[in-house]
Formats: structure tokens, C-alpha cells, sequence
């Protein structure tokens, strides 16, 4: 029982090894280039809100609120990124494992003398597999949910510049009202659809960062 909770403790130290070495630097980059982006697109958003106010209030009033679930599954989606590269650690290691027993040149002499070739290629197929399946549904949920999304606020939008429109035929805007509503409110919605991804991308970015940083608060000797 002792060797078994010693070797699991030994593989999830391992794990935490793997894990911040997947490229932290570019984990961490990413996290400042899209908190640019995001404060960049919060300015934008706040611009677009002022003028779309004055042409027809309506419009914030439909569109913010479309946003939320929006955002809530972006960040939803973004957590299960992370828990699922998370997860996938230890299968990761393991194939890169089999890798190079079959492509390294300490190993591939023996590994051809003892005709181990074919069960390696099938452990690591297998793993291979499994990992190409989880992945492929996290992409496809957040495709059809971002899918979903750009439909709604695409029928929203047009459904609100139908109403401008009857408003000018009302009488009560103009037409360059609605020339100004037409841009303001198709580059709210882009603004708006940027800054969630962008939030969600931060989100994201922290989560692979904490990975770093669980490895750092191991003492040395503990990794031994």
C-alpha cells in the first residue's frame, strides 16, 4: 500500500513538472496581450454606448443583455479547457513516453531486437485517441455555443435596425440617424464579442499560469 501511495504521489509530481513546462512564457504573453485587448475593447464599448444612446437606447438594452449568457459560457468553456489539458497530463507524458522509445537513439536498437514496436505503437495510438476525442467535444461544444451566440445578436441587431427604420418612416429619426445606428451597433456587437473572448482568453491564460506557480510553491527536496 505504501509503494502504491508513493507511486502515485511520484506521478503527480511528475504531472506538475509536465505541466509548467508547457510553455509558461507563452501562457504569459498571451495573458498581456489579451488584457490589451480587452481594455482596449471595454474603451471601444463605452464609445459605441454613448453614441448608440442617443440614436436609439434601445439597442444597449437588447444587446447587453445577450452578452451575459455569452460571457458565462466563455468562461464555462474556458474552465473546461483548462481541466481537460489538466487531466490529460499524465496520458501526455506517456505518449511522449512511447515516442521516444521508439524515435530515440538510446532506445530504438532494443525496442527492434525485442519486437516491442507494434505494442507501443498501439499504447500509444490509444492514448492518442482518447486524447484527439476529448478534445475534438470541447471544440465542437464551444463552436456550436459560439454558433448559437452570433446568431442571436445577428438577428437582434438587424431586428433593432428594422426598427430604426420604422422610426424614420415615423418620422422621428433621420437618415443619417440610421447610417450612424447601422455602423455604431454591427461594431457593438463586434466590441462586445471581443471583449468576452478576450476576458475569457484572460481567464483562461491565469488558470495554465497557476501551473507555474503550484510547481514553484513545491519545496526542492519534495520533487525528489
Amino acid at each position: 500500500t505504501s509503494m502504491g501511495i508513493e507511486g502515485m504521489s511520484r506521478a503527480r509530481k511528475q504531472d506538475i513538472i509536465y505541466r509548467a513546462r508547457q510553455d509558461s512564457s507563452h501562457h504569459l504573453s498571451r495573458f498581456l496581450v489579451t488584457t490589451l485587448t480587452l481594455l482596449s475593447s471595454a474603451i471601444q464599448i463605452i464609445s459605441l454606448v454613448v453614441i448608440l444612446i442617443v440614436v436609439e437606447p434601445l439597442t444597449v438594452l437588447v444587446l447587453f443583455p445577450l452578452a451575459i449568457p455569452h460571457f458565462l459560457f466563455q468562461w464555462f468553456t474556458s474552465m473546461k479547457y483548462y481541466q481537460t489539458a489538466y487531466n490529460l497530463a499524465t496520458k501526455r507524458r506517456w505518449s511522449q513516453y512511447f515516442s521516444s522509445l521508439l524515435t530515440g537513439r538510446d532506445s530504438v536498437a532494443e525496442v527492434k531486437l525485442l519486437g516491442l514496436a507494434p505494442v507501443i505503437i498501439e499504447k500509444f495510438r490509444s492514448i492518442i485517441t482518447d486524447v484527439r476525442d476529448q478534445n475534438r467535444s470541447r471544440y465542437l461544444y464551444r463552436f456550436s455555443g459560439s454558433s448559437v451566440s452570433v446568431v442571436i445578436t445577428t438577428i437582434a441587431v438587424y431586428g433593432l435596425f428594422a426598427h430604426v427604420v420604422y422610426k424614420v418612416l415615423k418620422a422621428g429619426l433621420t437618415i443619417g440617424d440610421v447610417a450612424v445606428f447601422a455602423a455604431a451597433a454591427l461594431r457593438l456587437r463586434g466590441s462586445l464579442e471581443l471583449a468576452v473572448v478576450s476576458s475569457a482568453s484572460v481567464f483562461e491564460q491565469t488558470l495554465y499560469i497557476a501551473n507555474l506557480r503550484e510547481f514553484l510553491s513545491i519545496s526542492p527536496h519534495a520533487l525528489n
